[in-house]
C-alpha cells in the first residue's frame, strides 16, 4: 500500500467534534437529567418512607417487648408538627402541623397504668402528675418529610388488610385519635406546656396487648390500632396524598405485633 502525503495528514489530524455538535450533546444531556431528576426525589422519598416506617414499627416493638419483661406499662406518644419550625427550646411549645413525625416512649415507673376508667366524672390519668411516676426509655425521635394521614380508604393491592373499627381513635391519622392517657415532653413538665404534648398514645400492658385509651372506651382493647404515613416535601403535602407513595402500620390490639403494608 501507497502512503501518500494525504494519507498521513487524515492519519494525524483525526475530525474533531465541532462546536454545534458538542453543544447537541451538552443539551441531550442536560434534557435527560432534568427527566430523570423527578424520579430521583421519588425514589429517595420512597427510600425514607420505608426506613421511617421500619424505625416506627421498631420502636413499637421495643415498647411492647419492655412492658412484658418489665411487667409495666408503656406509652408511645405520636404527634405531627410543622417542618419549618427549626425545632422548639425546651422553652418553647412545637408549632402544630406537615411534615415532621415526632415519636417518644415512655414507661410507667411502679408497674401500674394509673388510669381510673370509673372516676366520677371524667376517665382520669392519675400516673401522669407532672411525669413523675414515669420515665423516658429514650431520646426523642424526630422524622422530617412525612405526614400521618388517615389510609383507610386505600385498601387495594399490597395495601389490603383488616379493617380499623368504626370507633373514634384506633387511627392514629384521624383528629378523632384524642387519647386520655395524654403526656408533655421533657418529662416533669404540666401538660400543654412543654416542647411536645403527645394526645395520641398507644398503650402497651405487662400482657403485650396494645390499646388507645379513649374517654369513650375504658381500657377496651382494639382489635387492630392503624398508623398511615405519607412524605412530604418539607411541610408541604403531596398533590394526591391518599395515593401512591404511602405506608401503613397496624397494631394487633390483642398480640401487639405490627405490620407494614406497602404498595
Amino acid at each position: 500500500m501507497r502512503i501518500t502525503n494525504r494519507t498521513c495528514l487524515a492519519l494525524s489530524n483525526p475530525r474533531s467534534f465541532t462546536l454545534t455538535e458538542l453543544l447537541v450533546v451538552v443539551f441531550i444531556m442536560a434534557l435527560i437529567t432534568g427527566m430523570a431528576a423527578p424520579l430521583f426525589n421519588l425514589i429517595f422519598r420512597s427510600e425514607g418512607l420505608t426506613a421511617t416506617a421500619g424505625d416506627v414499627e421498631q420502636l413499637l416493638e421495643q415498647a411492647r417487648s419492655y412492658a412484658m419483661g418489665k411487667n409495666t406499662y408503656v406509652y408511645v406518644g405520636i404527634i405531627e408538627v410543622d417542618d419549618a419550625q427549626q425545632g422548639p427550646s425546651p422553652l418553647q411549645t412545637a408549632v402544630a402541623g406537615v411534615g415532621r413525625l415526632v415519636v417518644a416512649v415512655i414507661s410507667s415507673q411502679d408497674g401500674t397504668s394509673g388510669f381510673d376508667p370509673t372516676s366520677s366524672s371524667n376517665p382520669i390519668w392519675t400516673a401522669y402528675n407532672g411525669g413523675a411516676s414515669l420515665s423516658a426509655m429514650s431520646k426523642l425521635r424526630t422524622f422530617s418529610n412525612i405526614h400521618l394521614t388517615d389510609l383507610s380508604s386505600s385498601m387495594n393491592g399490597n395495601l389490603v388488610r383488616p379493617s380499623v373499627a368504626s370507633t373514634p381513635g384506633y387511627n392514629l391519622g384521624t383528629e378523632t385519635c384524642q387519647s386520655v392517657t395524654p403526656f408533655a415532653w421533657p418529662l416533669g413538665r404540666n401538660l400543654n406546656s412543654g416542647q411536645y404534648n403527645f394526645t395520641k398514645v398507644i398503650q402497651f400492658t405487662p400482657q403485650g396487648s396494645a390499646s388507645v385509651i379513649l374517654a369513650s372506651n375504658g381500657e377496651a382493647i382494639p382489635q387492630w390500632i392503624e398508623i398511615g404515613l405519607t412524605p412530604t416535601h418539607g411541610n408541604i403535602l403531596p398533590i394526591s396524598p391518599t395515593t401512591g407513595n404511602q405506608v401503613v402500620l397496624q397494631i394487633n390490639g390483642v398480640s401487639g405485633g405490627v405490620s407494614i403494608y406497602r404498595p
